[in-house]
């Protein structure tokens, strides 16, 4: 398996039950350094906002969930350009229990996603996505 780290990954998801689930699959990894949760999209969105305003640091990459009450995970990636960018971006993967062929196609489709998985997180997946999308993380061996 390769080598790699990811400084920080945000989880969005409304169900506590799958954040603890995912954090520890990610902790449990050794790869990833800093982990943070927002039980809602607008608390994502919230949070990303004021870190982007104080120059905090950002994620690295985002999971994502679709189905969550109040925002969607639709609803916030139409809101991912209004948010106060300055340089780099996180990577969004949208990690989900859906099965509709309609979001998966919606996924590949929307510019601001790097991914598109079905839950339950593994560190396979992780792998896969630093490979695919994030290649400043993979370590020379």
């Amino acid at each position: 398996m390769m080598r790699f780290s990811v400084d920080f990954v945000l989880l969005v998801d409304d169900d506590q039950p799958t954040n603890y689930f995912h954090r520890i699959i990610l902790e449990d990894s050794g790869k990833v350094r800093r982990i943070e949760e927002c039980s809602s999209a607008e608390a994502a969105q919230t949070w990303l906002s004021q870190s982007l305003q104080s120059n905090a640091p950002l994620p690295d990459l985002i999971f994502l969930d679709i189905n969550m009450p109040g925002m969607s995970g639709w609803d916030f990636l139409e809101t991912w350009d209004a948010l106060p960018w300055k340089d780099e971006r996180p990577q969004v993967v949208m990690l989900t229990t859906s099965i509709n062929p309609d979001d998966r196609d919606r996924g590949t489709k929307h510019p601001a996603l790097a991914g598109f998985c079905t839950k339950p997180l593994t560190e396979e997946m992780l792998a896969r996505i630093v490979l695919q999308h994030m290649p400043e993380c993979i370590q020379k061996v």
